[in-house]
């Protein structure tokens, strides 16, 4: 196949599909405000070949996806996965992606198509060396097509265009993660803790909101909390009671909470003192550690629902 190589825009270019260095089409079009070729299809073509492309899911490195050309004079556009997960592109996936564009021209009639230099533009890859290799793959394939590589000249614009994807993917990265984080690490939301507990259980007061005192005898409290822990959950998950063990008038227990990828170890200890249970929590909580932490919400949500277990049994007593 003869391949011919013009210096100029490739939207400017007289043929019937032009092809689109694109990525792995992982991360939504949006996030990364296309630049570069992709840029210019956008600006002058609008959004509707992005919105198509982003239909269709992720994309393997060096295949290739047809779209619309939106308000382009083009029949369509040949999307290619030119750039791996780092935005880095390879000899590997230019010529994968020359001869994917070129087997799904081929089976759409298109009579000719015309190809940036993949490779040269987000990803990285030295221009010449990248033509070389475009070059020489679509040469080897067989074809009635007019196959044309446009070389885009402006140096200092492509260097730009170059610098922006990367900071575009960087930031777009960090926009999808950032939720993540947040719900992971996120500090309690403000809650009148005192109010809840004299609501709760007047007779509970006490200081210390990781301290609790019931009237019941100690087993009856174990008994209570082994009861509860299987129904208590944490981002859909159950709590889990490890393990239980006795130290003269006392029991511990401990808790393990589920925090997506994160354990919070709970140690629940209790004890006789005057006639009365005293139950004590302490964390060792992974994350979020500190009074407004995840671990606080953690150990609030077990000692509230102990105190309404407790006040209900006293309720039914009488």
């Amino acid at each position: 196949m003869n391949v011919s190589v013009v210096d100029g825009d490739l939207l400017n270019q007289d043929v019937e599909a032009i092809v689109n260095a694109w990525n792995r089409n992982v991360i939504t079009w949006w996030l990364l405000l296309p630049q570069g070729v992709s840029g210019a299809i956008k600006k002058r073509g609008g959004t509707q070949p992005f919105r198509e492309i982003a239909k269709m899911g992720a994309i393997p490195l060096g295949e290739a996806r047809l779209t619309a050309a939106g308000n382009l004079p083009f029949k369509a556009i040949l999307h290619v996965a030119g750039i791996d997960m780092l935005w880095r592109a390879s000899e590997y996936s230019i010529r994968e992606s020359a001869r994917s564009a070129m087997k799904i021209a081929e089976e759409n009639g298109f009579a000719s198509v015309a190809f940036p230099i993949i490779g040269a533009g987000s990803g990285g890859f030295d221009e010449e060396r990248a033509l070389a290799i475009l070059r020489d793959e679509l040469q080897k394939i067989e074809t009635a097509s007019r196959v044309i590589i446009v070389r885009f000249r402006l140096v200092k614009q492509r260097r730009k265009s170059q610098n922006s994807c990367r900071k575009r993917f960087f930031l777009g990265a960090i926009f999808v993660l950032a939720p993540l984080f947040i719900w992971v690490f996120h500090p309690m939301q403000a809650t009148d803790f005192s109010s809840n507990r004299a609501q709760t259980a007047p007779e509970h007061a006490d200081a210390n909101l990781k301290t609790r005192f019931y009237t019941a005898s100690v087993e009856e409290v174990a008994k209570t909390l082994r009861a509860l822990v299987p129904d208590l959950k944490t981002y859909g998950r159950a709590w889990r009671l490890n393990d239980t063990a006795r130290q003269n008038d006392g029991v511990t227990l401990r808790i393990e909470v589920p925090v997506l990828v994160f354990t919070d170890d709970l140690t629940v200890s209790l004890s006789s003192e005057r006639g009365r249970t005293r139950v004590d929590v302490t964390s060792k909580s992974r994350v979020g550690k500190g009074d407004f932490g995840e671990n606080r919400r953690h150990i609030a949500q077990l000692l509230q629902r102990l105190d309404a277990e407790m006040s209900s049994k006293k309720t039914r007593a009488r």
